[in-house]
């Protein structure tokens, strides 16, 4: 008890003294204080720079734009292009000793991009930054390179798929009858997932939750890892998968032979049935469609030359051919010249 009684003695003085302090400082140190100095801070706006024309050489393939338009890359001779869209700079990107460049995809929130890397016998991968021209090859914990050795020199890389929340990949393998699927972590450790003797299409992975997306050409189906189900839904007829975005909602079309005709997006978690859908002005095919990484839909009605938001009904007009859609624009190309449009 004595112990306890001198515990709350010493805490009512140290509560004295304190109160004492801030009692001096308000009527004294303060008092002759009786006007304040303020200076309006004005925040200029950042005025995005303007985007140039820029020429592609004839015989380039995979043009693509990244998150923001200010990059485009494409496949030039086995190797890679990157063209600064502000500074008209063109920068070869620098691959692995005796690889060729396969495939390559942006990241949807950043200028960077993963390579699909081939040498005579095996898949190498690395992730190239724009802004710093930075191209690194991916390595284990251990400091080894990824490398994956194909069964013949006739496999090749069909798709990739990433995650940019969890940091997951999917990659397929394959030829003309089989494919393969490989997992990388965020270590890019990887495991061999499935193996399927049948023809697929494009492959997905969710961005919120691991959950890897294909679709089985034969069957006409797409399959979800944990919702295998959603692909016997009466809703949906030869399904493709168009994308996911940030808050995790899936996108799915559903096709009339190779044609889009409606679009369904919403949880996997909940019932097809529960899903928003929007049926399309008119049909196009699953590369026509743009799904944005903040939940937009874009289509591509390349007869008429426009881009329909579906969302908002909003079109927007473009020349020559469309290269891509981004967050504040689309690229189009028109006698090998990429040019700016903007969008609605």
């Amino acid at each position: 008890m004595k112990l306890f009684s001198k515990i709350i003695k010493w805490s009512i003085l140290a509560l004295v003294i304190e109160l004492a302090g801030f009692f001096y400082v308000d009527k004294f140190y303060l008092a002759g204080i009786t006007s304040f100095n303020i200076k309006q801070v004005e925040l200029k706006k950042v005025e995005a720079k303007k985007k140039l024309d820029v020429p592609v050489p004839e015989g380039a393939t995979s043009v693509s734009v990244s998150y923001d338009g200010k990059y485009v890359a494409y496949i030039l001779d086995e190797g890679i292009n990157v063209v600064n869209r502000e500074s008209g700079k063109n920068i070869s990107v620098k691959l692995a000793q005796y690889t060729k460049a396969t495939t390559f995809s942006w990241l949807p929130d950043r200028d960077r991009m993963y390579i699909a890397e081939k040498g005579t016998n095996y898949v190498k991968f690395s992730s190239y930054d724009a802004v710093k021209d930075n191209n690194i090859q991916w390595a284990n914990s251990s400091s080894t390179e990824v490398k994956i050795v194909l069964p013949s020199s006739k496999y090749e890389v069909k798709d990739m798929a990433f995650s940019v929340n969890t940091n997951v990949q999917y990659i397929s393998i394959g030829n003309s009858s089989r494919t393969i699927i490989y997992r990388f972590n965020a270590m890019h450790q990887f495991t061999k997932e499935k193996e399927y003797y049948t023809k697929l299409g494009k492959i997905g992975v969710m961005q919120l939750e691991d959950r890897f997306i294909y679709e089985d050409l034969a069957k006409k189906k797409m399959y979800v890892e944990g919702y295998a189900s959603i692909s016997r839904s009466e809703l949906l007829t030869n399904t493709c998968f168009l994308g996911s975005d940030f808050d995790d909602v899936a996108y799915l079309g559903t096709r009339s032979g190779d044609m889009v005709t409606k679009i369904y997006y919403g949880l996997l978690k909940n019932p097809i049935s529960t899903w928003k859908s929007i049926a399309l002005p008119t049909s196009v095919t699953r590369e026509h469609i743009y799904v944005s990484i903040d939940g937009d839909i874009y289509i591509d009605d390349s007869s008429s030359g426009k881009v329909i938001n579906l969302k908002t009904s909003k079109s927007s007009s473009y020349s020559g051919k469309l290269i891509g859609v981004y967050k504040d624009g689309l690229v189009s190309m028109e006698n090998n010249v990429l040019k700016e449009n903007k969008i609605k």
